[in-house]
């Protein structure tokens, strides 16, 4: 069966609506209008880490659409810098798939993850 592909279209007018009829603080909201191939930014967008009292930096892990699973992820992949740019923040390219889902942090230097998502073949072939 053929995948089905729909483009949905929601523009910032429609959102602000959305925040107002919430009665959210659309005036702290800042909508930005980027292109991706799939709505889980949660596992394309940036990390942001920081050491000592520096700014945050944004780190730029590869995603390659859960372990290239799932169609096109050009759009997807590019998230992070054009973030940066946008936002004038600093970024650090790492050279590992990561989807940011697969990970769990406590915010003080922990991190915890299953070896069965990094370590798989189709995301980063050769590590252990």
């Amino acid at each position: 069966m053929p995948s089905v592909i729909k483009t949905v279209t929601f523009d910032a007018a429609d959102a602000r609506a959305l925040l107002r009829e919430a009665d959210a603080l659309a005036d702290r909201v800042d909508l930005v209008s980027l292109a991706t191939n799939d709505s889980w930014i949660r596992d394309y967008g940036p990390i942001f880490v920081t050491a000592g009292g520096s700014a945050p930096i944004a780190l730029d892990w590869k995603f390659n659409s859960w372990g290239d699973k799932y169609g096109p992820f050009d759009l997807d992949d590019v998230i992070p810098r054009r973030l940066a740019v946008h936002y004038g923040f600093q970024w650090l390219e790492v050279p590992l798939v990561l989807e940011g889902g697969s990970i769990d942090v406590n915010g003080a230097g922990s991190l915890l993850t299953t070896g069965s998502c990094l370590l798989n073949p189709n995301r980063n072939p050769g590590l252990g």
